[in-house]
């Protein structure tokens, strides 16, 4: 399988709060498949399960900018495809 470069951290860094997301106190978990090519970039990717809002837009924008260490089947590097959720969760003080 392919490796994110900079783990998890890497797409929620990219994420930001929509506004309407946050005025309405929407939660959740945004899960995108991401197509990865032979070099580790991102060829395509959509929504699986969103959540609406805004929140599945900017987790979209987020994986398509990923990078990936290329996933290898008999020592070649080959297109897979991967699940990458985007969290969502107001913080309450």
């Amino acid at each position: 399988m392919p490796q994110l470069i900079g783990g998890l951290q890497s797409i929620q860094s990219k994420v930001k709060y929509p506004e309407e997301a946050l005025k309405k106190g929407i939660e959740g978990t945004v899960y995108a498949v991401v197509y990865v090519n032979e070099n580790g970039g991102v060829d395509h990717a959509e929504i699986v399960k969103g959540i609406g809002y805004g929140c599945d837009e900017e987790v979209l924008k987020a994986v398509s900018q990923a990078k990936f260490t290329p996933a290898y089947s008999q020592g070649k590097p080959v297109k897979v495809k991967v699940v990458i959720p985007g969290r969502f969760k107001l913080n309450k003080d």
